[in-house]
């Protein structure tokens, strides 16, 4: 139940007013699907060449380490990978902006980018294996979680580019892969929530509004001034010419 209540002179009942609320915390449970069951998307470009990327699970935290393996196959001999691209991409959407303003509601930044030239070739068949080490952010400034909210909302995704090439023709062509994951803002082996009076990453207001580039200067709340001291205070009027046509 959430109260407030505004305080007036003395023989005057004060006004109280309340609305209840709804709060529910989740923690992730380390036994369901989503972090049981890994992930993997396969492309194929005709009948040439095929892709197979691969990650442990979809979820992950900051200062965790993501295991992505890309497994490629080719089903002609004269077709080769030539270069992988691989990004990890964050996403971030505001909901407070005007729709004259769409191009400054949407910002991406790259987490991770890495391009492989170099590939090695399975002796047993006509694959390559690569498999890369992305080190996640530890840092809330490097990193935000995803969150969906009315005003901000946070997505993080990996985008793939596979470039080959046909040696018989010459042509070049390309496989491009997207696998969405989701940055929690706890750690994975926490078994309890924290506590709402201890600084946590997942409810700090000051990143939701650096993200929302909101820059209101507030004054500091020093508590309501006294019934006397308002007495005290001179008035003030405006005397410009909108305040007097009445």
């Amino acid at each position: 139940m959430l109260r407030a209540t505004v305080e007036r002179p003395a023989f005057i009942p004060n006004l109280t007013a309340r609305q209840p609320i709804h709060l529910a915390r989740q923690l992730y449970s380390p036994f369901s699907s989503e972090f049981m069951e890994p992930v993997q998307v396969i492309k194929r470009h005709l009948h040439l060449l095929e892709a197979r990327v691969a990650i442990p699970t979809k979820i992950y935290a900051y200062g965790d380490v993501i295991d992505l393996t890309v497994r490629i196959i080719g089903h002609q001999p004269h077709v080769r990978p030539t270069i992988l691209t691989c990004n990890l991409k964050e996403y971030v959407v505001l909901g407070n902006s005007s729709p004259s303003d769409e191009d400054n509601a949407r910002h991406g930044r790259h987490l991770y980018s890495n391009r492989i030239t170099q590939f090695t070739r399975s002796q047993h068949d006509q694959s390559w294996t690569k498999t890369l080490n992305i080190q996640v952010p530890s840092s809330r400034t490097n990193m935000h979680c995803d969150m969906d909210n009315d005003r901000v909302k946070v997505r993080h995704k990996f985008k793939l580019i596979l470039e080959g090439i046909d040696t018989e023709t010459g042509s070049v062509f390309q496989l491009r892969i997207g696998i969405p994951i989701t940055m929690c803002a706890l750690s994975l082996n926490m078994h309890a929530l924290p506590p709402y009076e201890a600084a946590s990453i997942a409810y700090d207001a000051t990143a939701i509004r650096d993200l929302s580039q909101v820059d209101v200067q507030r004054p500091q709340n020093t508590g309501l001034p006294s019934y006397d001291d308002i007495e005290r205070l001179p008035p003030v009027y405006d005397a410009s010419p909108s305040a007097l046509a009445y």
